[in-house]
């Protein structure tokens, strides 16, 4: 792409941002978290749409049944609110991005190849979706306003390392962090990204006055989650390479589709409400 075309995308993806972000804020902070499940639960049933396309899902009719079912398993999640079946699902979702980890890791040592098999695809596709969407939900829904800060944080924090990594990598990246998967990232940018949600997140230790056991939890929590978020970054990419596809969508202007926005989430989110709970942070 030309330097005229890259910054054209630039400001498409300044422009829709700052569209977006005012309403993610006015959704987070305001509503109810039973509109808060809704309309999370309607990004993750357009990125779902998405990832049947990635996952060689070409019928109309087989892309509609996916992303219905997908609308049916939400909804019985959220009969289930809360129990210890979706702890469960969440605490064994953080270690599945363990293995995507590996996964990743293999195909770019070339030891292993992703499954061409579309159901295969399909599947691992709500192991992705389904528990971001409960992740968030139960974040929101951990008290009134304890949860709603949670989920604010999160946001922040990810979209922190996101920014840092973009111009950091761009400023001094040199060094790829996997050359056949997302050759654009750089381990120059995942550093500045971590170090930058880090900073945020010390600071927000004395912002909020927390106690010396809980700054200390917390901090390794967001180490923990910002490699997580880039896992999923770099595994949605792995699944668009498989399907020789460059963006998951072009429902938001310079920034590709949904699922392009949301891929560090699909793992920072289900990471970050385990690594609460088993440092007790939350109950």
């Amino acid at each position: 792409m030309s330097r005229l075309g890259r910054n054209k995308v630039l400001k498409q993806r300044i422009l829709t941002a700052l569209l977006l972000v005012p309403l993610v804020l006015l959704l987070v902070l305001v509503a109810d978290t039973r509109w808060f499940a809704l309309v999370v639960g309607i990004v993750v049933v357009l990125g779902g749409w998405e990832w049947s396309r990635m996952a060689g899902l070409t019928s109309i009719g087989i892309r509609s049944l996916y992303a219905t079912s997908i609308v049916l398993l939400l909804g019985l999640c959220f009969l289930f609110l809360p129990s210890v079946w979706i702890t469960l699902i969440i605490l064994l979702t953080a270690v599945w991005w363990l293995i995507a980890m590996l996964l990743i890791l293999a195909v770019q040592r070339r030891w292993f190849e992703i499954p061409r098999s579309s159901t295969v695809k399909a599947i691992v596709g709500l192991i992705v979706l389904i528990p971001a969407w409960l992740s968030l939900v139960l974040l929101h829904d951990a008290g009134s306003d304890q949860g709603r800060r949670l989920v604010l944080v999160l946001f922040v924090l990810i979209w922190a390392a996101d920014i840092a990594a973009y111009f950091v990598g761009k400023r001094w990246g040199k060094t790829t962090l996997a050359s056949t998967i997302s050759p654009g990232k750089t381990w120059e940018g995942a550093i500045g990204g971590m170090l930058a949600s880090a900073g945020i997140a010390y600071g927000l230790t004395f912002i909020t006055y927390m106690q010396q056991y809980g700054s200390i939890m917390f901090i390794i929590v967001i180490l923990v989650t910002i490699p997580a978020s880039i896992i999923g970054d770099l595994f949605e990419s792995l699944m668009k390479r498989s399907a020789n596809l460059k963006d998951s969508g072009n429902i938001l202007p310079g920034h590709g589709g949904v699922l392009d926005r949301i891929d560090s989430l699909t793992a920072a989110g289900p990471v970050f409400l385990a690594g609460l709970w088993l440092t007790g942070l939350i109950k």
